[in-house]
């Protein structure tokens, strides 16, 4: 029972490795971003929209995200 319990517990180091790259790549391609309803408000100013990206991360590039 040890033996399968560990084999299970290895095999989830694959599948959360997976579901992580697919979500990511998922939240990715959707069209849009989470700042981008700030960007058609027309109280938001392009200073404040651009600190929200940074700090979100959202302007490095995929690979570094």
């Amino acid at each position: 029972m040890g033996r399968f319990v560990l084999r299970r517990l290895i095999q989830m180091i694959p599948l959360l490795i997976g579901i992580t790259i697919i979500t990511f790549a998922l939240a990715n391609l959707v069209p849009g971003s989470p700042v981008s309803n700030l960007e058609l408000d027309p109280g938001a100013r392009p200073e404040d929209v651009q600190r929200i990206r940074a700090n979100l991360g959202l302007d490095e590039p995929l690979h570094v995200r």
